[in-house]
């Protein structure tokens, strides 16, 4: 297999970007929320929250979790059931929510978001495959034929989930175990890396890499920033680095391949007249995280000069991060901010107002830009000579 036909199988997969659209589609109740952890916070570290109401947030933080597994199952629903079966998707995520009442009960509400977009993703497949079973009877009119081509794949559903709630619970268990233990492996330090070199991988074949790669992994992180927030309100140690909050903000300096400090080198160093007409619009949005102007203008799509520092500068920095969030010297990202922050301003916020946090992040901005600076400098002079010779 080709890697063309893997990616498109990626990118073309519905059940894939239905649980990106759900996902994307929470991601403002999430900052929402956000922000409320960070005023919590804030206001703890002035002894302002008694441990009462610390209590009745955590018990809400659990129906948020049960809540965003229904807004999940419902919304993948809509994507992939047809209108004319409109009735499917209500009832899937009414089965779906069945299951937010057990894991709400075992006090495993954390887990139960991403339980629920694989749950809903097997649920409205085995929907849609017993919606094809047709009752057909002669001796009864046609519309008793169609109400009972609705209702039995419905009760036949019901039937399997009641089983498998009342009965098979262990199921349920294991695949939230399961599900844990990827989420773990996902944020290991080893399989950052290994995120890291196919992102730029796909970006250096002239593919984008994090829609990629983000449509797999998208799931866990996103489960990750859920299991930080709640260690936060109950505090406790954060969990998980290796989220995608921790990319945003440590990795992708700037937008993919961690290119702010190229940016910056264009800037206000650039002599070549193609590399200055990009200085100011593509430090500009790379400050906002948007570099399409750095990676297609520049660029460094297809450009052999900048292969290894597009490999380099995300790697070193994410070694560097890792690092000083392992050892402790900074707090690890535990709630999501907005993607369009500067760096600084974004890491300080989502590292619940820590300063250091700050410090690291113009640390990598520096080792962002002092490994492009050469590579930036010897693409300069050919450009420079390419422009003399015409």
């Amino acid at each position: 297999m080709t890697i063309e036909a893997i990616v498109n199988g990626i990118q073309q997969n519905k059940y894939l970007n239905a649980m990106k659209t759900a996902i994307i589609k929470v991601a403002f109740i999430q900052i929402g929320v956000a922000v409320a952890i960070f005023m919590i916070h804030i206001f703890d570290q002035r002894e302002m929250i008694s441990a009462e109401t610390f209590n009745q947030v955590a018990l809400y933080y659990g129906y948020y979790c049960i809540l965003l597994g229904i807004i999940f199952t419902f919304v993948m629903a809509q994507a992939l059931i047809p209108v004319e079966r409109e009735y499917q998707i209500y009832t899937v995520t009414f089965f779906v929510m069945m299951y937010g009442v057990r894991f709400m009960e075992s006090n495993r509400f954390l887990e139960f978001p991403i339980v629920a977009l694989f749950l809903a993703w097997i649920t409205i497949l085995a929907s849609e495959k017993l919606s094809r079973m047709q009752f057909k009877s002669k001796h009864v009119p046609q519309a008793v034929n169609d109400y009972m081509t609705k209702l039995i794949p419905i009760v036949i559903l019901l039937i399997l989930n009641v089983l498998i709630l009342v009965q098979f619970t262990a199921i349920i268990d294991l695949s939230a175990d399961i599900l844990v233990y990827v989420t773990r492996f996902v944020a290991s330090f080893g399989m950052v890396i290994a995120t890291i070199l196919l992102i730029c991988g796909f970006w250096v074949l002239g593919i984008h890499g994090v829609a990629v790669i983000g449509t797999l992994l998208r799931p866990f992180w996103f489960y990750m920033m859920i299991v930080n927030g709640y260690q936060v309100i109950t505090k406790q140690p954060i969990l998980y680095i290796g989220s995608e909050t921790f990319f945003q903000w440590i990795v992708w300096l700037g937008g993919s391949g961690c290119t702010l400090g190229l940016a910056i080198a264009i800037r206000f160093f650039a002599k070549s007249e193609h590399l200055k007409s990009f200085g100011k619009v593509g430090l500009n949005s790379s400050l906002f995280n948007i570099n399409e102007t750095i990676l297609f203008g520049v660029p460094i799509v297809d450009n052999k000069n900048f292969r290894v520092p597009f490999f380099v500068a995300p790697i070193v920095c994410a070694v560097v991060g890792y690092g000083a969030m392992a050892w402790g010297y900074v707090s690890i990202p535990s709630i999501v901010s907005p993607w369009v922050l500067p760096a600084p301003l974004g890491i300080f916020i989502s590292s619940l107002g820590d300063f250091r946090s700050v410090i690291l992040s113009l640390i990598l901005i520096a080792i962002s830009f002092v490994v492009y600076f050469p590579f930036f400098k010897r693409y300069d002079r050919e450009l420079q000579a390419q422009e003399h010779q015409r």
